[in-house]
């Protein structure tokens, strides 16, 4: 049985592998949440980068489809903020006003089917650089 850090090399080569005796398979032809998010967020750095002083992305397991989850931070002289996409289907936005630290949390829900994730974020990123954060 592989060890944890044999999990990992396995998955990037092929979808289907085994852990802990139970066998994972994921379709590899059809990018997941947490990847689509990923492909956004490389598209986009430079322009974010116009916006906000500090942007990380962090991803836990982009290809699972229960487990898959993506955060990207970002933070500017008023405002931080949480942006977090599961593979099963959820969205969390958090706001945090500077330097009052008066956090609000933009949206929390599931995803429906037919979002475009593409859209979605950037209409969250836009809201997030308004002063007034307010969502249309």
């Amino acid at each position: 049985m592989p060890c944890d850090d044999e999990v990992v090399p396995q998955l990037a080569k092929n979808r289907h592998f085994t852990h802990n005796g139970r066998t994972a398979s994921y379709n590899s032809a059809v990018a997941t949440i947490v990847e689509r998010v990923e492909s956004w967020y490389r598209k986009h750095l430079d322009y974010l980068k116009t916006q906000w002083a500090a942007l990380s992305i962090r991803s836990h397991e982009p290809a699972d489809p229960v487990h898959g989850k993506v955060e990207i931070r970002a933070e500017s002289s008023t405002v931080a903020a949480s942006v977090t996409f599961w593979n099963k289907g959820d969205v969390t936005v958090i706001r945090l006003d500077l330097p009052q630290k008066r956090d609000s949390v933009m949206d929390d829900r599931k995803l429906s089917p037919s979002e475009d994730i593409g859209l979605l974020l950037d209409s969250y990123f836009r809201a997030l650089a308004s002063p007034a954060g307010w969502l249309a």
